[in-house]
């Protein structure tokens, strides 16, 4: 269970991350994500 939690978390940073390269309002979008 843990494990998957930490899948989940690492494979959303890594959205997160190519959403920070990608846009120019990347640190909306990833506050947007933290918020959830």
């Amino acid at each position: 269970m843990l494990i998957r939690l930490y899948l989940t978390l690492s494979l959303h940073l890594e959205t997160a991350a190519k959403h920070f390269w990608n846009s120019p309002q990347a640190p909306l979008d990833i506050l947007v994500l933290a918020s959830r």
